[in-house]
């Protein structure tokens, strides 16, 4: 019986075990995201201060230092976020059910956050760029090529984020509809509908009171352009021929 009770003892304890090293990991894992969570907002508060000094100094050592700065943040950045994702997608793996679904709201919110911080980026940037191109005229030899430079790198910059802007600005339209920008409505035509006394067709324009036999809104063919006229032209005309019957049948 002590023998029995050992075995399954043992059992139990074997069959613990995962559980609770499953629990442990989880734990570990939710401790290092929180951690990485707290890194990822200290860099981006430290990437605006930095940012923001580029208004004071567009170009020379202090601009390049600078630049510098907000690059190696941006890699620190990335590699953190590399390393979340990694760590959620452990945890997903041990606990399935676990697995975010993001939902419409809250992909709109993160769209819009991402909106906000590319037009904040993309003002900065535009103003220091400006800035830089104010010192070309005056530069000349290597100081111009680099800030030349500098110039083709932040223009780069405003590409991607406006790329990146349209990307965005389109997946929200999609997300919510009524985002979506409306189409003018079509102008009314001046041109209207009427009947000859014959009771042929033709286009009247309220506007300018010209009279037309097609339609000027709809394109016509090239032979019938060249064999065009108008519905003034033919009343004349038929109303010559008619004038000229009767003098013939009174004079006869």
């Amino acid at each position: 019986s002590n023998l029995t009770a050992a075995a399954a003892t043992t059992t139990s304890s074997s069959t613990a075990a995962p559980a609770n090293s499953k629990e442990a990991r989880r734990k570990d894992i939710e401790a290092k995201m929180a951690d990485i969570d707290n890194q990822i907002q200290r860099r981006h508060k430290e990437r605006q201060s930095v940012e923001g000094l580029l208004g004071f100094y567009a170009t020379g050592a202090h601009a390049a230092k600078i630049k510098t700065e907000v690059d190696e943040i941006e890699k620190a950045v990335k590699s953190l976020n590399d390393q979340k994702t990694k760590l959620q997608n452990e945890l997903e793996e041990l606990f399935p059910e676990l697995k975010k679904v993001v939902s419409r709201d809250e992909r709109k919110a993160q769209i819009n956050q991402r909106l906000k911080e590319i037009k904040d980026k993309t003002q900065i940037t535009t103003k220091t760029k400006a800035g830089l191109e104010k010192l070309l005229p005056g530069l000349a030899g290597e100081p111009a090529r680099k800030v030349q430079s500098e110039v083709a790198d932040f223009k780069k910059l405003l590409d991607d984020l406006k790329q990146e802007r349209t990307k965005l600005t389109k997946e929200m339209e999609d997300l919510d509809p009524a985002l979506k920008p409306k189409e003018p409505k079509p102008k009314a035509s001046a041109w209207q509908e009427r009947k000859t006394a014959e009771g042929r067709v033709y286009y009247y324009n309220l506007l300018t009171r010209e009279t037309a036999w097609e339609n000027p809104d709809v394109p016509s063919t090239p032979a019938a352009a060249a064999t065009k006229t108008t519905p003034t032209t033919a009343v004349a005309a038929a109303t010559t021929v008619t004038a000229t019957a009767t003098t013939t049948a009174t004079a006869t």
